[in-house]
């Protein structure tokens, strides 16, 4: 049975399968003869994929569910998505927080169908027909009842792989209003009867990374069913992205999350909130985002060998690959004391998973490189800290950045400005009929 460390969980989960992580091992609760010899074989095989997602994502099964928000209220942003709304105050008209996802689709592309499924897309979630509107006294969201976004055709005649991608490249960079909506666009265009290019292009503050492939893989169902002339299968959504940022507003005050503010502030007292690497010229006073990628392939039996270092020392690959980025940073910057920010999915609830919304997190790993440790040494006081962060990952990072109150700097992001993260989700394969 060939299955993704997803797909496990979801399905071990409709069997009433309960996991957790305890002391960094993997714990399991089920129904008496539900473990069937297969399920036992499937959690021995994926064990290190399924505990590291788990920590991951930070599942625990003994929460309460989140309530549904009373809609004749005013609906509060998250901290993260105050945070992007702010951004987007101090900088309007950027592009900078659009998220792109493109299609190649050769074969006949059913354009009426097409349009139907976006239409059941914004009907099924809130956050596509969100905008967001200044009261005030703080932002809030708006949420239409019904909202059509047409597919936006476009004929490009034959165009070259080169030109077209130019092409792509400035419909991405066209910005979004937050106050007007709607925050998702569909492009298609047309290069020949049978070849296309989908481009669905949303802003961050109602989506992320995670919602990509739900956006993706749920048109693509919507699109098949049309064609197919069924019903859709997917599963309804418990609750809406304005139902969680409501209920993280409301749990800001919580015993909880005064605890883990009372572990982040100590875990990273006394650490140095800038890092200094030796570039070959100076930090400039402004951000300019003049990024670039750079791609390097690692072999399989590399990756075999750091899945056996992981192994050996009862860690995850995550864990290898930021081991071996601190003692890269350390030597560079020539410090033994590195503050490391990774992305975390924050879909740390089953009612979460299937939801459009902008509800990644940052957490910031401390890396102890003190008394020159050898990498084993260094893994396992890693593998300590990643274990203890990602039990403390509820906290925004918003939060933390105001309890600890660092020096401001335009010139640089506050706490960390090197960023670690591992994609161990990958985007779904998605495939439209015909």
């Amino acid at each position: 049975m060939n299955m993704t460390a997803v797909e496990i969980l979801s399905l071990l989960a409709d069997k009433g399968v309960k996991l957790s992580v305890v002391d960094g091992q993997l714990k399991v609760s089920a129904p008496k003869g539900v473990l069937t010899a297969e399920l036992r074989q499937l959690l021995v095989s994926n064990k290190l994929e399924i505990l590291e997602l788990l920590s991951t994502t930070g599942k625990s099964s003994a929460q309460e569910s989140i309530p549904v928000a009373d809609r004749n209220s005013s609906l509060p942003l998250s901290f993260g998505q105050q945070r992007l709304w702010f951004l987007n105050e101090f900088e309007p008209g950027s592009s900078l927080y659009n998220i792109p996802s493109a299609l190649r689709l050769q074969g006949k592309l059913h354009q009426d169908s097409l349009q139907q499924a976006l239409d059941q897309l914004v009907a099924r979630h809130e956050s596509l027909r969100t905008t967001f509107a200044d009261n005030g006294d703080q932002p809030i969201q708006i949420v239409a009842d019904t909202l059509h976004i047409p597919v936006e055709q476009v004929d490009v005649n034959n165009i070259g792989d080169t030109e077209l991608n130019s092409r792509l490249t400035g419909l991405c960079l066209q910005p979004f209003s937050l106050q007007q909506g709607p925050l998702l666009r569909l492009h298609c265009l047309r290069i020949s009867e049978n070849d296309h290019a989908l481009l669905l292009v949303i802003h961050h503050i109602v989506a992320d990374g995670w919602s990509m492939g739900l956006l993706l893989s749920e048109l693509a169902e919507l699109y098949n069913s049309n064609i197919q002339g069924r019903a859709a299968q997917l599963k309804p959504l418990a609750i809406q992205l304005a139902d969680y940022s409501t209920w993280q507003r409301n749990e800001a005050g919580s015993a909880q999350l005064d605890e883990n503010l009372q572990f982040w502030s100590q875990a990273l007292a006394g650490a140095p909130l800038v890092l200094d690497l030796p570039t070959d010229r100076p930090r400039p006073a402004s951000p300019g985002y003049e990024g670039a990628w750079l791609h390097h392939k690692i072999s399989a039996s590399t990756r075999e060998q750091l899945e056996k270092i992981a192994r050996d020392n009862n860690a995850t690959l995550y864990m290898v690959l930021l081991t071996a980025f601190d003692v890269l940073l350390g030597r560079y910057s020539g410090t033994d004391d590195l503050l490391i920010g990774s992305p975390i999915a924050g879909r740390s609830r089953t009612e979460l998973e299937g939801m459009i919304g902008a509800l990644i997190n940052t957490i910031v790993l401390r890396a102890d490189l003190s008394g020159n440790p050898t990498f084993s040494e260094l893994l396992h006081r890693n593998r300590s800290t990643t274990l203890d962060a990602f039990e403390h990952q509820a906290l925004p990072f918003e939060k933390l950045v105001e309890e600890l109150q660092p020096d401001r700097n335009l010139s640089h992001s506050p706490i960390y400005q090197v960023l670690f993260n591992l994609q161990n989700r990958s985007q779904e394969i998605v495939s439209f009929d015909g």
